[in-house]
């Protein structure tokens, strides 16, 4: 295929929520390494295309270590959370009080509702 058509299905990715967003810019990365290499290739070879975002050049390089460093950091949330959830669900499990009485533990009215009135 052409860089063109490529960019065709990067521009049908409209980035309006996170999934997008990261969806766009994993579409553009190999888009944009091949637009590099075509114009390294040319007589005189051309400068890479950067994207200039807070008056800072970004390129392809930058632009894959933000998609690294943004999927680390919500890997490392989403495990955070678990681990979380984990540690506050572990301990009430092991406490007798909080079992479900179908494993045989019956509370203390039920206890003596069933033998003082037999």
């Amino acid at each position: 295929m052409s860089i063109i058509s490529d960019l065709g299905d990067v521009y049908h990715i409209v980035p309006r929520f996170e999934e997008s967003i990261l969806s766009r810019a994993r579409t553009l990365h190999p888009v944009w390494v091949r637009a590099n290499t075509a114009l390294a290739a040319l007589t005189p070879p051309g400068d890479p295309i950067t994207r200039p975002i807070g008056g800072v050049p970004h390129t392809t390089a930058m632009l894959l270590a933000l998609l690294d460093g943004f999927t680390g950091l919500t890997q490392a949330a989403s495990n955070s959370r678990s681990t979380l959830k984990q540690k506050l669900r572990g301990p009430a499990q092991d406490r007798p009080q909080d079992r479900p009485a179908e494993q045989g533990l019956v509370s203390g009215a039920q206890e003596h509702r069933g033998s003082r009135f037999r």
